[in-house]
């Protein structure tokens, strides 16, 4: 039995990245967070996929997807470190989340359905759909939920008020893992592509007019991007390039980055974009001011679909694992 007098022959050990306190060759404790430098790691509660995260008033919010079994979105408390879960009985591929309105919007891809959790009185609202919801991301505009072909032509509308939709068209068929809002705009990265789509926002049933296209890219794979000062950011996927696309002037600018990497996610903080890798250990720091990158070693080699930063720091959740990274910025 566990001695409290007894402490101070207690010896740690470390098991992954779980300390252990032994005494007399007991195990009578056990930390579930470790330090790494200025890197913190805790453990989630759920070992499953996530792709998509969002921060309200102090929580992080981690939704699983289908592939986990376990039907459970993680709330974790930014401030305490702690995580308490609210079970969801409409499950499936949350590729792509919103927050709007005090609510949390979680559109299922490939089916017509969509949760909708009330950040305020931590419930659920499960909504069947007439059309299934075709893409990776989403955006929110004009009290409805626009979401892009994944890999079609497609698009579909969720009206937040009378929780109806329609489905329209895009200009063609591509592979659209990012979007982003700009003014009166929505721009569409292509992915496997050397282009990207521009549409404009307009007052009609379908919301969205075709504008134009830029092709005069680089043909990578795009799954992220961040919008900051007037330019979109867009980090290729598997390669060591970063676009620059000048939003007013429509010129583009690629920088060679130091990794040769995957990336899936990035977050600005300030006037530096950071690009945590997905599978492996790396996290770049892009300075947009002077045009370099600090590239910062991780102590998980794991996959990091989605990332957030509150407070000063980062915060990256494995995907098919349940390690939550905190980077002190």
């Amino acid at each position: 039995m566990f001695n409290e007098n007894s402490i101070k022959i207690a010896q740690p050990k470390l098991d992954g990245q779980r300390v252990n306190m032994y005494v007399n060759g007991d195990k009578v404790w056990q930390r579930t967070t470790a330090e790494s430098g200025t890197v913190k790691v805790v453990y989630l509660l759920n070992s499953v996929y996530r792709y998509t995260s969002k921060i309200f008033e102090g929580n992080l919010y981690l939704p699983p997807t289908q592939y986990s079994g376990i039907s459970q979105l993680e709330i974790f408390d930014l401030a305490n470190e702690t995580v308490s879960p609210v079970n969801m009985t409409n499950n499936g591929d949350i590729m792509t989340s919103k927050i709007h309105d005090e609510k949390l919007y979680l559109p299922l891809t490939g089916l017509n359905r969509i949760n909708i959790f009330d950040l305020i009185n931590k419930t659920f609202e499960n909504v069947i759909t007439t059309n299934q919801f075709p893409g990776n991301t989403c955006q929110i505009f004009n009290e409805k939920l626009f979401s892009p072909g994944r890999n079609s032509n497609s698009n579909h509308f969720f009206d937040l008020a009378d929780k109806t939709d329609i489905t329209g068209g895009l200009q063609k068929t591509s592979i659209r893992h990012t979007s982003q809002i700009y003014k009166d705009k929505i721009y569409l990265p292509i992915s496997f592509n050397s282009t990207i789509e521009i549409y404009n926002i307009v007052d009609t049933q379908f919301l969205i007019s075709f504008n134009k296209e830029i092709t005069n890219l680089t043909n990578m794979q795009r799954f992220t991007s961040q919008i900051h000062a007037d330019k979109l950011y867009m980090p290729q996927n598997n390669g060591n390039c970063l676009e620059i696309l000048d939003l007013i002037s429509e010129e583009v600018e690629t920088i060679e980055l130091p990794n040769n990497m995957s990336r899936r996610t990035c977050c600005f903080n300030g006037s530096k974009l950071y690009m945590p890798q997905n599978g492996g250990v790396f996290l770049e720091i892009f300075d947009i001011n002077s045009k370099t990158t600090e590239t910062v070693t991780l102590p998980n080699d794991m996959q990091r679909m989605t990332s957030k930063i509150e407070g000063g720091k980062l915060y990256m959740p494995q995907n098919g694992g349940s390690i939550l990274e905190i980077y002190t910025i």
